[in-house]
C-alpha cells in the first residue's frame, strides 16, 4: 500500500531531506558538543588545579614562612612541566604554566607568586581587567585590592587563542564534513525524486515519430500529472490534425476527380468540335467547369485554414450592423440577377457588437447570403433580422424555397454534405465553414423552416459582451 504523501515529488524530497538533515545535524551537534566540552574541561581544570595549589601553599604549609626577602613561590611538579602541550594527568594540567598570580603588599613587597609569574608586577595596581605585555608575552590580567594587599591573576593570550582555534575547528570540521555529506545525500535524494521525469524522458525518446498514442507512466506524482495531461492533449491534437489533413486530402481527391474529369471531356469536345456552335458550347462548359473547380478549391482551402486556426487573429470589438450593411451592398447586384430582394430589420442597432475576427465574420455572413440566394427561389424575398435576446444577439436569414428535412438539419453543417434533389451545384462546404467560424466565436447556430413549412431559416446567436 502506497502512502498518498509520497505521491508527490515535493513530498518525497522534503521527507528525504528532512530525515538526512536530522541525522547529519544530530551527528554534527553531538561532535561539536563533545569537543567543546573537552576543551572547556581542560581550561577550567587548569584553573581549578592552580587554585587548589594556592590554597594548599598559603593555608596549609607556607603562610608562616613568608618574609619580605623570601616570597612564597608556588612551584609546579617537574613531571607536570614535562607534559606535552594541552595534556593532563593526576598531577595537574600543562596549562598551569601559562596561568600566573601575584600577591603584593601596598608597600610594593611581593608576598607570593606562582612559578610562572615574573618578579615584577603583571600590570598596574588598578582593580579590574586589563591586557598587559610582560616578558614579550601578552597576558589577560585581573587585579583585586584586598586590605593592604594587591592580588593579580593572569593567563597568557595564547591559551585563549588556542581554545578559540580548537573550538572553531571543533565546530567547523563536523559542519564541513556534514555539509559535504548532506550535498551527497541531497544529490541522491533529488535523483530518486526525479526518477519519474527520467522515466518520462526515456519513454518519449523511445517512441517512434509515428506513435501518437497516450503516454502512460505508473505511479505518476501529482506535479507530473498536468505535464502528462498536457502532453497527451498535445498528442491528441496532433493526431486529430493529421486525421483532419488526411480527410482533407481524401476529400479533395474525391471532390476534384469529378470536375477534373468533366473538364477533360469539355476540353476533348472543344478539340473535336466541327462547328462554331459546338466550339462555343464546349468553351462555355469548360469555363463553367473551371469556375466551379476554382470555387471548390478556394472553399476547401478556406475550410482547411479555418479548422486549423492558421488565420486566427486576436478577437476585437466588431459591430454586426456594419458588416451586414457592407455585405448587403456588395450582394444586392448579384441578388438582382435572380430577381431576389433583401428585406432587413434591426440593422440600426449600433450596440449590437461582439468580440470577433472581422475577416472570418465577413466570410461567415457572405456564405450565408450566398446560400440564401443560391438555394432560394428566384424572384423571392430574403429576410434578414438582427435582434437582442436574453442570451445574446440573434441574427436570422430566411429564404423561400425547398425546406431542409428536420433529420438533415444537423448534417448539412458537415463538410461536403449535400441534399438530394437540389437544383444548385453546391459543393457542401459553405455551411461547414459557417459552423466552424461560429464555434470559434462561441456562437450557436441552428436551422428552422418558415412558419408554413417551406424554405430555410438560419439562426445565429452571438454571446453578449
Amino acid at each position: 500500500m502506497k502512502f498518498a504523501f509520497f505521491s508527490s515529488i515535493r513530498s518525497r524530497l522534503i521527507a528525504s531531506l528532512l530525515i538526512a538533515l536530522v541525522v547529519i545535524l544530530g551527528y554534527t551537534t553531538y561532535s561539536s558538543y563533545s569537543v567543546s566540552r573537552h576543551e572547556a574541561d581542560e581550561v577550567f581544570g587548569a584553573r581549578l588545579a592552580t587554585s587548589a595549589r594556592i590554597i594548599e601553599a598559603l593555608v596549609a604549609n607556607q603562610v608562616a614562612g613568608a618574609t619580605v626577602n623570601a616570597p612564597i613561590i608556588i612551584k609546579l611538579p617537574q613531571a607536570l612541566e614535562a607534559l606535552p602541550h594541552s595534556e593532563q594527568n593526576e598531577l595537574g594540567h600543562s596549562y598551569e604554566a601559562k596561568i600566573a598570580f601575584q600577591v603584593w603588599h601596598d608597600d610594593g613587597t611581593l608576598l607570593a607568586r606562582s612559578y610562572s609569574a615574573p618578579d615584577k608586577p603583571l600590570g598596574e595596581w588598578r582593580p579590574g581587567f586589563s591586557q598587559q605585555e610582560v616578558a614579550e608575552k601578552q597576558w589577560e590580567v585581573f587585579t583585586l585590592h584586598s586590605g593592604e594587599t594587591w592580588i593579580q591573576v593572569a593567563e597568557q593570550d595564547e591559551i585563549r587563542d588556542e581554545l578559540t582555534h580548537d573550538l572553531a575547528m571543533a565546530v567547523m570540521t563536523p559542519l564541513i564534513i556534514g555539509s559535504l555529506a548532506l550535498l551527497l545525500v541531497a544529490n541522491l535524494v533529488v535523483r530518486f525524486g526525479l526518477n519519474p521525469l527520467t522515466e518520462l524522458a526515456e519513454g518519449i525518446g523511445k517512441r517512434s515519430p509515428q506513435s501518437l498514442s497516450e503516454i502512460r507512466i505508473d505511479d505518476v506524482p501529482r506535479e507530473m500529472t498536468p505535464v502528462i495531461k498536457a502532453l497527451n492533449a498535445l498528442l491528441a491534437g496532433i493526431k486529430e490534425a493529421l486525421a483532419r489533413e488526411r480527410r482533407f486530402t481524401d476529400a479533395a481527391a474525391h471532390e476534384l476527380r469529378t470536375p477534373l474529369a468533366a473538364l477533360k471531356i469539355h476540353a476533348d469536345n472543344l478539340v473535336r468540335a466541327e462547328t462554331d456552335e459546338q466550339r462555343q458550347r464546349s468553351t462555355k462548359n469548360l469555363i463553367k467547369g473551371l469556375d466551379r473547380s476554382l470555387r471548390l478549391a478556394n472553399q476547401m482551402l478556406v475550410l482547411s485554414r479555418t479548422q486549423s486556426g492558421v488565420d486566427r487573429e486576436a478577437l476585437v470589438r466588431i459591430c454586426l450592423p456594419e458588416i451586414l450593411q457592407e455585405i448587403i451592398a456588395q450582394q444586392e447586384a448579384v441578388f438582382a440577377t435572380r430577381g431576389q430582394v433583401i428585406e432587413a430589420s434591426g440593422l440600426d442597432l449600433s450596440e449590437a457588437c461582439v468580440q470577433g475576427d472581422e475577416l472570418k465574420l465577413h466570410q461567415l455572413f457572405r456564405n450565408l447570403f450566398d446560400n440564401a440566394s443560391r438555394y432560394g427561389n428566384p424572384d423571392s424575398t430574403i429576410h434578414i433580422t438582427l435582434a437582442r435576446q436574453a442570451e445574446g444577439w440573434l441574427f436570422t436569414i430566411a429564404n423561400a424555397g425547398l425546406a431542409i428535412p428536420e433529420a438533415m438539419r444537423d448534417k448539412v453543417f458537415e463538410p461536403y454534405a449535400r441534399l438530394a434533389g437540389q437544383a444548385s451545384e453546391g459543393n457542401g462546404l459553405g455551411l461547414a465553414i459557417v459552423k466552424e467560424v461560429a464555434d470559434q466565436h462561441g456562437a450557436k447556430i441552428w436551422l428552422d423552416a418558415l412558419p408554413d413549412g417551406s424554405g430555410t431559416t438560419v439562426n445565429l446567436l452571438f454571446p453578449l459582451i
